[in-house]
C-alpha cells in the first residue's frame, strides 16, 4: 500500500491551488468548485473546478477552432511532441503517483503497473503517427485515376474513467489527436488532479492551444454537461469508457444526434480452468487478476470456473494465494456496500464463502477479498458486475459446460483459459464471446500494441493496436474526369443555358439560362454584361458554343491554378484557415462571419471543406483573366451576401433600404427620448441679450464656468411656465418628422457610400481605409442635411416662438411655414444651408469615424483576450450605447460654434427674434463682439446632455435594428 497524502497546501500545475480546466491552453478555474474526497482519509483532498455550460461550449469551440491548423501538421511534429510528453511524464512520476494515490487509494503496485503502461502508450502512438495511408485503386474509365483518402474526423469528445487515470485517460485522447483531430477530455470527477497533470504535461511538450481541452465538474452536473456536449455540431465522434449503464446513455444520446462513438464497457471476465491446467499458476493468477486495484478494473477476473475433477485441489491453491494478499482501498463507501450486499444475497440464496470477511468491512472504503462458492443464477452477483474485490467459484463438468457458463453474461471483454494443451485452448477461446481471451495468462491484460475492447454489452470499437488510427479517420474517395467526360459535362451545362436550343445566346437568354441553374450571378445585371463580353469573342453580341467551350475550359484552368495555390496541404479541398491565409496574402481582411457565409454559399455539400467541384461551379462564370482572390470577393460581395441564415439572397438595393430603416427606427426613437434637452439646447442658443452678455465678456474664467448651470435652469423655469411638461416636448412631431428621414438617409448614404468606395478600393466596406471611411461618414451627413434642411429651419422657428398657455398644434405649423414663405418664398427654408453643411460634414465625420473605431478598438482587444476574431466579438447595449455617446460628444462640442451661429440665422423672423443678421459672416461677427468668444459655446451643457443620450441610444437602436433586418 501506498502512504497516506502529504498534509498542507497543494499546488497543480499552473500555480493554482484548485484543479483547473485547460481551455484554449490556458488553465482556468472557476468560481464554482467541488470536493474531491480522498479514499485514503475520508476527507476532502483539494478542490476542483467545476465547468459551466459556458465553459463546456468554450472547449469545444476552442477543439474547433484549433482542428484546420492541428490536422495539417506533419507526422513527425506529432511524434516528437508524444515523445517530449513521454519525458516529461516520466519525469513527474512521483508528483503522479500522489495525485493518483490521493484520489484513486490506489496501491504502489497498480500506480507503477497502469504508469508504466501509459509510457508506453506514448511511445507506440509516437510510432504509429504515420501509418495512415490512402490508396489508388484501379477505375474503370481510361485517362481517369481515383484516390482514396483517411481524413480526421474533427473534435473527439474523449469521456474517461477514474480507476486507472493515466492510461485510459491518455488512451482516450492520445490516439485521436495523433490521427490529427482535436479533442475535448471530459475527466471524471474522482481523480481530476491527475488528469490535469498529464494534460498538462502535454502542453509542456508543445501540444499547441485548443488542441486538448478538459472539462470537470460537479457530479450532479454530469448528464447535464454530457448530453450537451455530445449535441454540439463542432464534435464529430465519441469516445467512453466507463459502466454499461452509461455506456448506453452515451450510446443513446450519439444515437441521436447521427455521431459514432467507440465504447469500452463493463465486464464479468471468466478464466476457464481445465484439467491439465497448471492449477498453482491459474490460482496465482485468478487472484492477482480479480483482486488487483480491489477489483476495480473492467477486465478483472470475476468468475473462475473449474473442472470438477479438479476443484479440489485447485480451492486449496487459491485460498493459499489469497491469504498473501494485501487488502486494497475503494475509491469510495458505496461500492464496499454493494460488494458487501451482493455476497450477503448471494450467501441467502446458498452460496458459501471460500475465504474472505463480507460482513466485515476494514474502514468504510476498504473490505476484505472475498471468493463466493456455489452462487446461484438467481442472485444479483451471478450477473452484476461487481466492481470490487469480490469473485465467485463455479464447477463444471466438461469443456462445453465451460464454455456455456463463460458466455452466460451479457458481457464480453475479457476471459482466460488454463491449459497445457495449447490447441485445446485456441478451441476453447474461439468459443467465448469475448474482445480479448489470454491463454495462461490473467484476465487483466493491455498493452499498446494490441486491440482492446468488448463484444456484447462490453461495447464496440477498439482502443490499441496498430489499426487503432483507422478509428478515428474517415475515407473519403477522390476521382479525376476524362477528357470525354469533361466534354460531356459542359456540353450538358451549355444545354441547360442555352433554353432556347437555337446554338446561340445572348444576353437575355445568358440571364433566363443562369436562373435555370440557379447561378449567382443570376441577379447581378453588371456583371453579366462583362461574363458575355469574355465569352462573345466574335463580338456579335451572340455567344456560340465554340465560344463557350474555350471559355469555360480556360476559366477552369485559372480556377484550377489558383485553388492549387490556396490548397497548401494538397488535401484537394480548402478548409477556412487555407481560405483566410489566402485572403490576408491578397490583403483583404476577412471576419469569421463572412467567411462562414462565404463557406455557406460555395460549400454545397456543408461538410466544412471546399472542393474543387464546388470552387468552379460558384467561380466559373468569373470573366477570364480575373480569377484572383480581390475579384472574387468582389464577385462575391456582389452576388451572395447572404443573411444570418444564409438561405436569402440580399442585394445592395434591398441592403440599402434596410439601413434606411435602421436609420430612421435609431433616429426616431432617440430624438423622441431626448426630445426636452433638444427643446432647452434651442431655447438657450436663441436668447441674445447684448448686456448680459457684455457683463459675460468681463467675468474671469471660473465665473463663466460656475454660471453655466444658470442659464438653465432659468430656460426650464420659462419653458415651464409656458405649458408644463408638455411644453418641453413642443415640436417633437415635426421634430421626429425631420429626425426620421435625416437619421435614415444618413445612415443610408453612409453605408452606401461605404460599398462604393470599397468597391474602388477593392476592400471590405466594413474595413474601410481611415481617410475613406472618414469620407463616408462625411457624405452621409451631407446628403442627409440637404433633403431635410427646411425641415430643420421649420422646427427651429417653432421651438424659438413664445407660446402662452398652449402648445404648437398643427395650425401653428402651417403658419409658421406661411410667415416664413411670405419673408422670402424658400430662401427663409434654406437660411444658414451653407453653415449648415460646414458644420455636419464634419460632424458625421467625426462622429461616424470614431464610433467605427472605437467600437473596432474594443471588439480586438476582446478578440485577443478569448483568442477568436474582432468581428465575431459580440458587443452589449451598454457597450454601444457607451461608444456612441462619447462619439456624439466629441463631434458636437467640435463642432458647435458652426451649429449655434447656423441657429441663429434659421431663427431670425420670430416675433422675438426679428432679422438682425445679413449672412454668415455678419452673425459671427456680432455673436462675438456681443457675446465673446464664450458666446460661440452658448448652450453647450445641456447640447452635450442631449447629444450624448441621442447619439448612444441611436447607435444602440441602428445597431440591434440591423442585427433583426439580418444586416452587417
Amino acid at each position: 500500500m501506498g502512504s497516506n497524502p502529504s498534509e498542507g497546501p497543494v499546488s497543480f500545475p499552473g500555480g493554482h491551488n484548485v484543479v483547473p480546466l485547460y481551455l484554449n491552453g490556458k488553465t482556468i478555474t472557476t468560481d464554482v468548485t467541488f470536493d474531491v474526497t480522498s479514499p485514503l482519509t475520508n476527507s476532502v483532498a483539494w478542490k476542483a473546478s467545476s465547468a459551466s455550460d459556458q465553459d463546456a461550449l468554450a472547449a469545444v469551440a476552442s477543439a474547433a477552432q484549433a482542428f484546420p491548423a492541428w490536422r495539417k501538421t506533419k507526422p513527425a511534429q506529432r511524434r516528437d511532441i508524444f515523445i517530449r510528453a513521454h519525458a516529461v511524464l516520466k519525469e513527474r512520476f512521483e508528483q503522479s503517483k500522489k495525485f493518483s494515490q490521493t484520489e484513486t487509494g490506489a496501491s504502489d503496485g497498480m500506480i507503477a503497473f497502469e504508469y508504466h503502461l501509459a509510457l508506453e502508450l506514448l511511445l507506440y502512438t509516437a510510432g504509429l503517427v504515420a501509418t495512415v495511408e490512402g490508396s489508388l485503386p484501379t477505375v474503370e474509365a481510361e485517362s481517369s485515376y481515383a484516390m482514396v483518402l483517411k481524413e480526421p474526423y474533427g473534435v473527439v469528445l474523449a469521456i474517461a474513467p477514474w480507476n486507472a487515470p493515466h492510461v485510459l485517460g491518455l488512451r482516450a485522447c492520445l490516439v485521436p489527436l495523433a490521427a490529427g483531430n482535436t479533442v475535448v477530455l471530459k475527466g471524471p470527477e474522482l481523480s481530476p488532479a491527475t488528469y490535469h497533470n498529464f494534460v498538462d504535461a502535454l502542453h509542456q511538450a508543445g501540444l499547441p492551444p485548443g488542441t486538448l481541452n478538459t472539462v470537470f465538474h460537479r457530479p450532479a452536473d454530469a448528464a447535464r454537461i454530457t448530453q450537451l456536449l455530445i449535441e454540439q455540431p463542432e464534435v464529430r465522434k465519441v469516445n467512453f469508457t466507463g459502466s454499461s449503464n452509461v455506456g448506453a446513455i452515451v450510446a443513446g444520446l450519439s444515437g441521436r444526434n447521427l455521431k459514432p462513438c467507440l465504447l469500452e464497457l463493463g465486464g464479468k471476465a471468466p478464466a476457464i480452468v481445465c484439467n491439465d491446467a497448471d492449477l498453482q499458476l491459474a490460482a496465482n493468477t485468478c487472484v492477482f487478476a480479480a483482486f488487483l486495484h480491489a477489483g476495480q478494473i473492467c477486465m478483472s477476473t470475476e468468475r473462475i470456473i473449474v473442472h470438477s475433477s479438479v476443484l479440489k485441489e485447485f480451492r486449496g491453491h487459491l485460498e493459499a494465494a489469497g491469504k498473501s494478499l494485501q487488502i486494497e482501498q475503494l475509491v469510495a463507501s458505496a461500492p464496499v456496500e454493494k460488494n458487501k450486499n451482493l455476497v450477503q444475497e448471494a450467501v441467502s440464496k446458498g452460496a458459501r464463502t471460500l475465504f474472505g470477511a463480507p460482513d466485515t468491512a476494514v474502514t468504510a472504503t476498504q473490505m476484505y477479498p472475498v471468493v463466493v462458492e456455489n452462487v446461484s443464477p438467481d442472485a444479483k452477483l451471478y450477473a452484476t458486475e461487481s466492481f470490487g474485490p469480490t469473485v465467485s467459484l463455479y464447477s463444471v463438468e466438461s469443456d462445453e459446460e465451460a464454455i456455456r457458463l463463460a458466455n452466460n453474461t451479457d458481457y464480453g471483454l475479457s476471459a482466460s483459459v488454463f491449459t497445457r494443451d495449447l490447441a485445446r485452448g485456441f478451441r476453447i477461446a474461439r468459443q467465448i464471446v469475448s474482445g480479448a481471451v489470454h491463454i495462461n495468462g490473467p484476465t487483466v491484460h493491455d498493452e499498446a500494441g494490441l486491440p482492446h475492447g468488448g463484444a456484447k454489452s462490453s461495447g464496440f470499437g477498439r482502443f490499441g493496436g496498430k489499426n487503432s488510427l483507422e478509428e478515428w479517420v474517415q475515407t473519403k474517395s477522390m476521382d479525376k474526369e476524362t477528357t470525354q467526360d469533361r466534354n460531356e459535362r459542359i456540353h450538358a451545362l451549355w444545354k441547360r443555358i442555352d433554353s432556347t436550343g437555337d446554338g446561340q445566346v445572348d444576353l437575355h437568354g445568358l440571364k433566363k439560362g443562369l436562373k435555370k441553374i440557379d447561378h449567382p450571378l443570376k441577379n447581378a445585371d453588371s456583371l453579366l454584361q462583362d461574363v458575355l463580353k469574355a465569352v462573345d469573342t466574335s463580338g456579335d453580341g451572340q455567344i456560340q458554343f465554340s465560344e463557350f467551350r474555350v471559355f469555360v475550359e480556360h476559366a477552369e484552368r485559372e480556377l484550377w491554378q489558383l485553388f492549387e495555390s490556396i490548397d497548401k496541404d494538397n488535401s484537394g479541398a480548402l478548409d477556412k484557415e487555407e481560405m483566410r491565409a489566402a485572403f490576408k496574402r491578397a490583403g483583404l481582411t476577412i471576419s469569421n462571419a463572412k467567411l462562414d457565409q462565404f463557406f455557406d454559399e460555395v460549400d454545397t455539400n456543408h461538410d466544412g471543406e471546399i472542393s474543387f467541384e464546388e470552387w468552379r461551379d460558384f467561380l466559373l462564370f468569373l470573366p477570364s483573366g480575373v480569377s484572383n482572390l480581390r475579384a472574387i470577393f468582389s464577385y462575391y460581395s456582389a452576388t451572395a451576401n447572404v443573411n444570418q441564415e444564409g438561405d436569402v439572397h440580399i442585394n445592395d438595393t434591398l441592403q440599402g433600404f434596410g439601413y434606411f430603416i435602421a436609420g430612421g427606427m435609431a433616429g426616431m426613437v432617440s430624438r423622441t427620448a431626448t426630445a426636452p434637452l433638444d427643446r432647452l439646447k434651442v431655447y438657450l442658443i436663441a436668447q441674445t441679450k447684448p448686456k448680459e452678455a457684455q457683463a459675460a465678456t468681463k467675468r474671469t474664467l471660473w465665473q463663466t464656468v460656475r454660471g453655466f448651470g444658470r442659464p438653465l435652469v432659468a430656460a426650464c423655469k420659462d419653458l415651464w411656465q409656458a405649458g408644463g411638461l408638455r411644453s418641453l416636448f413642443a415640436g417633437n412631431g415635426l421634430n421626429v418628422a425631420k429626425v426620421m428621414p435625416e437619421s435614415a438617409i444618413k445612415f443610408g448614404a453612409y453605408e452606401s457610400a461605404k460599398r462604393f468606395l470599397g468597391k474602388i478600393e477593392g476592400e471590405d466596406p466594413h474595413h474601410l481605409h481611415p481617410t475613406a471611411q472618414f469620407l463616408a461618414g462625411g457624405f452621409g451627413g451631407v446628403v442627409s442635411q440637404c433633403v431635410v434642411y427646411p425641415l430643420d429651419t421649420l422646427k427651429f422657428r417653432m421651438q424659438c416662438e413664445t407660446v402662452q398657455g398652449g402648445l404648437h398644434g398643427n395650425a401653428l405649423i402651417a403658419q409658421t411655414a406661411r410667415t416664413m414663405w411670405n419673408q422670402g418664398r424658400l430662401w427663409p427654408f434654406y437660411r444658414g444651408l451653407g453653415m449648415g453643411l460646414a458644420g455636419m460634414f464634419p460632424y458625421s465625420a467625426i462622429d461616424l469615424f470614431i464610433f467605427e473605431n472605437a467600437k473596432w478598438w474594443w471588439q480586438a482587444r476582446k478578440a485577443r483576450e478569448l483568442n477568436i476574431h474582432e468581428d465575431d466579438v459580440e458587443i452589449s447595449n451598454i457597450v454601444t450605447a457607451s461608444i456612441g455617446a462619447s462619439s456624439g460628444a466629441i463631434s458636437a462640442t467640435a463642432v458647435y460654434p458652426i451649429n449655434l451661429l447656423r441657429t441663429r440665422l434659421q431663427a431670425q423672423g420670430t416675433v422675438l427674434h426679428p432679422p438682425t443678421y445679413t449672412g454668415i459672416v455678419d452673425v459671427t461677427r456680432k455673436t462675438i463682439h456681443q457675446e465673446g468668444f464664450a458666446g460661440l459655446f452658448k448652450g453647450v451643457t445641456p447640447n452635450l446632455l442631449k447629444v450624448a443620450p441621442a447619439v448612444g441610444i441611436s447607435y444602440v437602436v441602428y445597431e440591434n435594428t440591423k442585427a433583426l433586418l439580418g444586416l452587417h
